[in-house]
């Protein structure tokens, strides 16, 4: 279910460029008015366009309710969601966007002002790529779209170097230097005079104290069944992705135990691999409890190095991680309509950084530098945790996001040695950091960790943990649902301040969900530690995947365009296809990339 909307400037406006549009989409049900249209690629979906009054309006997803007067109105998305967003617009213009809880992207044009607005929800799911052209703004859910439609596949060099550096590309960006895409909980305003992007929905800072824990415990608890109440709304048979991890067992747990939902779990497991990184027996545990159907999808270097080509061009960009992901053929084919993951927001710093964060706040930075003096006379192994605390209590929030492990893939002196030009790299990371700075600013929030929360949701979660979820579930016509990041749990989640005591060594967030877990399964299932999903890319580069690497990574390919240093790469190839390669992402990303080039950019 795709749609394509273009909008012309009045000067630019003419009856035959209208009509030529239209010619060029086959298959579609459209909707047009005055200098505008609106054209689904199929009849049915989740996609709904209706126009009123001299407004028409697309909304993709999901809307549950605005608040009125103060209140909380409950509204049926799936009647009349269209209908819902006309009324509020036509009531209040585009301040409606701060008062609905929805996982939608909304796309609405009035002709009588002249004015298109392009709002992408607050989680980022699902997207919004828009470009000009000739006076005309085109807008859709998919990138391919707005190719077809005459934007130049033009490569963006921040774009690339973002996307080995973090593993995605963050919004505004994409990899198409014409394309953009309009950021999680922001929405585009245009009209003949420009456009702006602006925030629809503050971000939400921690200022609430956990208090009662018991308490606080159990409404989380409502709040998250609440969500999976209207996420399963609809829905005969529901599948959650089970990982070994407590977040995607509390999901099972309270679907059974709790709502009395039909579900099913699935499970990847690396086939030919017998390390520590397959959690299908850790999971089983949960499902043998229930008794419930769980399913083992059998991932196999095989099936990727068959399908690699194939998944690229379906995702429409190179992937990284999760790109078990992929394989959800198994899952449609099960008969459950909606599938849910345990994503979530936030993250979480050290007990040690946090004091030395709210200490900085107390003391204006004095007890900060004090202790950064005293350190600079001791030798530089000591104190490791104060020194940590003291780099987060000094450093930009950006920064800290920029060296955050979890949003690196390849460091800068590696992409340094990657490009033909080591410039790129240093160029890319200023661009990058430029990037986090604005958003910092422009989310108004003054607590850095609170900055660093909103930096990975915004960027982190909603441009690359639920996108490759939504990407993947789409390709095969089901439907995403990811219950921590519904509005109600979500926003309890985001408020709540970590306790300085009792300590706790993980955030307030992951405490709250395992004694939740506690009441519906065991405590050995509550309490275990995850084991993580990571493909055994070491192994596959030395069988299923080596002819690739020669296909997409030799000399010839690499040099076309004189974007990589050919010598370099092929010490890499060299390295981990005789199995003493350390860095199997740096060779991964760029074969994902080569064959994304060769699709999208040469062919």
């Amino acid at each position: 279910m795709s749609y394509v909307g273009v909008v012309e400037k009045k000067n630019h406006a003419s009856v035959s460029k209208k009509h030529r549009v239209r010619e060029k989409i086959k298959n579609t049900k459209s909707w047009s008015l005055d200098h505008a249209g609106v054209f689904l690629k199929e009849d049915e979906g989740r996609a709904k366009v209706e126009k009123r009054d001299g407004v028409i309006c697309a909304v993709d997803g999901q809307i549950f309710s605005a608040k009125k007067n103060g209140r909380p109105d409950q509204h049926d998305d799936r009647t009349r969601k269209v209908s819902f967003v006309l009324d509020e617009w036509l009531r209040c213009g585009e301040t409606f966007l701060a008062d609905i809880d929805a996982t939608a992207s909304i796309s609405l044009w009035d002709s009588t002002s002249n004015r298109l607005v392009l709002a992408r929800a607050s989680d980022g799911i699902p997207p919004l790529f828009f470009a000009e052209k000739e006076g005309k703004l085109l807008w859709s859910d998919r990138i391919s779209l707005l190719l077809e439609h005459g934007i130049n596949a033009e490569l963006d060099p921040y774009a690339l170097d973002a996307y080995f550096t973090l593993g995605y590309v963050p919004s505004p960006w994409t990899l198409f230097a014409e394309i953009r895409k309009v950021p999680a909980g922001q929405y585009l305003g245009w009209s003949s005079s420009g456009s702006t992007l602006k925030q629809h929905r503050e971000p939400v800072p921690r200022t609430q104290s956990v208090g009662d824990i018991e308490i606080r415990t159990t409404q989380f608890k409502e709040r998250l069944c609440e969500g999976l109440d209207r996420l399963t709304q609809g829905h005969d048979r529901v599948g959650v992705l089970l990982s070994g991890g407590v977040d995607s067992a509390l999901l099972v747990g309270l679907l059974h135990s709790e709502l009395g939902t039909e579900v099913e779990a699935f499970t990847f497991e690396y086939s030919g691999h017998d390390g520590r990184y397959n959690e299908y027996s850790q999971a089983r545990r949960l499902t043998d409890r229930y008794g419930i159907p769980h399913r083992r999808i059998r991932y196999t270097g095989r099936w990727l190095a068959s399908n690699v080509e194939e998944a690229v061009e379906n995702y429409e960009g190179p992937f990284t991680y999760g790109l078990h992901t992929a394989q959800l053929k198994e899952v449609a084919e099960s008969g459950v309509s909606l599938l849910l993951n345990g994503v979530k927001g936030s993250v979480h710093i050290s007990r040690t950084a946090d004091y030395a964060l709210r200490l900085r706040g107390a003391f204006a930075g004095r007890i900060a530098r004090a202790g950064k003096t005293l350190l600079d006379a001791l030798p530089s192994h000591t104190m490791p945790r104060f020194r940590h605390g003291l780099d987060v209590a000094e450093s930009p929030a950006s920064d800290l996001f920029y060296r955050m492990p979890v949003d690196r893939m390849i460091p800068d002196s590696v992409r340094g040695q990657l490009y033909a030009n080591p410039e790129r790299a240093s160029s890319g990371k200023d661009a990058l950091m430029s990037l986090f700075a604005e958003e910092v600013r422009r989310s108004g929030l003054r607590r850095k960790a609170d900055q660093l929360s909103h930096l990975h949701n915004h960027f982190s979660v909603s441009d690359h943990f639920l996108w490759w979820n939504y990407r993947w579930t789409q390709v095969q016509g089901l439907e995403m649902g990811a219950p921590f990041l519904m509005p109600a749990p979500r926003r309890l989640m985001e408020s709540l301040r970590q306790p300085l005591w009792p300590p706790h060594e993980e955030s307030i967030r992951k405490v709250l969900i395992r004694r939740a877990a506690a009441t519906v399964m065991p405590d050995e299932i509550a309490y275990s530690e995850k084991v993580a999903q990571t493909a055994p890319l070491w192994s596959w580069f030395r069988g299923p995947l080596y002819p690739l690497l020669r296909k997409y990574l030799q000399p010839s390919e690499l040099q076309k365009d004189g974007l990589f240093n050919a010598d370099f790469v092929e010490h890499e190839v060299e390295r981990h296809t005789a199995g003493t390669g350390d860095r199997p992402y740096v060779v991964w990303s760029l074969l994902c990339f080569m064959i994304w080039k060769r699709n999208f950019l040469e062919e």
